[in-house]
């Protein structure tokens, strides 16, 4: 298991973004769908961004992309011990879920 850079992680997360708002201005009819207020897009990185976003928690950082008014800015912050906790506990108890369903599905074996 390596370590977790956030340097890297941050340079990572831009570089995705990147991509997905390219992706997004070849679509033929995006300026008229986003006209309308349609933001469904989906972008083949998007499950990369998500996890990088999970690993990111996982080691008590928040990725985040917000709009300044004029740019978007991606952030890389800490987390406090208490978010983390919250956030590591939220995560045990859906993967204990994600077992469960498994189970009761057939999917898993005792």
């Amino acid at each position: 298991m390596t370590e977790f850079n956030k340097e890297q992680a941050l340079s990572r997360y831009i570089e995705l973004w990147e991509r997905r708002h390219a992706e997004f201005d070849q679509l033929p009819d995006v300026k008229r769908r986003v006209a309308r207020g349609d933001y469904e897009f989906f972008s083949s990185v998007d499950v990369e961004l998500k996890e990088l976003q999970q690993e990111a928690q996982r080691n008590g950082f928040l990725l985040d992309s917000s709009w300044d008014g004029s740019k978007l800015v991606n952030t890389i912050e800490q987390m406090t011990p208490e978010e983390h906790e919250a956030y590591l506990a939220e995560e045990q108890a859906q993967a204990l879920e994600d077992l469960k369903w498994k189970y009761s599905e057939g999917l898993l074996e005792p």
